[in-house]
């Protein structure tokens, strides 16, 4: 029996009472009367078990706060580490690029972006600028590279996951005739 619960009682007198630490149960306090309504408690009694000392409970009950304010400021540092991690990654800034050429001969549409980027392309349209139109033959290309050839009069690709062009390489559309290819390209630069 250690708790004692205190109450207020009538005047100046208290209302006392010790509980069991696991059941909880009211025990009843040892005590004497001293004759002028007023009572003394023993020294056998078990209020003396209070744990209100620097190394009864309420030290541990610290000692557990401590470690949990550690753990909270150790949290906080971190999310202050993702904070300025992610202040620094680069935003996507989407850019466009014009198409309109007449020539068989490959065209750079978009120059190579530098050593450590890529170019994403994001969404491409071409159009035959003939009148009347006629249906063009391109190829798609990664600096020399061909990634993809089209054929038509009229063509729009979204690329919703990104056409991924290789590092350093410019975006570059060659047509097999003479005839003008008109449209665009919007892209991004993305460091790799």
């Amino acid at each position: 029996m250690k708790k004692a619960i205190i109450n207020g009682g009538i005047g100046s007198k208290v209302i006392c009472a010790v509980t069991d630490d696991v059941t909880l149960e009211a025990a009843p306090i040892k005590g004497t009367d001293n004759g002028d309504g007023t009572a003394s408690l023993l020294v056998t009694s078990s209020m003396a078990e209070l744990p209100d000392t620097a190394s009864g409970d309420l030290a541990s009950i610290s000692a557990d706060l401590g470690t949990i304010q550690t753990d909270i400021a150790t949290v906080k540092a971190d999310i202050i580490l993702i904070k300025a991690d992610v202040a620094k990654l680069p935003q996507k800034v989407q850019l466009h690029a014009n198409i309109d050429f007449s020539s068989a001969s490959a065209r750079t549409i978009i120059d190579a972006p530098g050593a450590g980027k890529r170019i994403r392309l994001t969404r491409l349209s071409l159009v035959s600028g003939s009148n009347p139109q006629v249906n063009v033959e391109v190829a798609l290309k990664t600096g020399s590279t061909t990634i993809e050839t089209v054929k038509g009069s009229a063509m729009v690709f979204d690329y919703p996951e990104h056409r991924n062009l290789g590092i350093n390489e410019a975006f570059v559309v060659q047509a097999t005739t003479a005839d003008r290819v008109i449209g665009g390209v919007d892209y991004y630069i993305e460091a790799v």
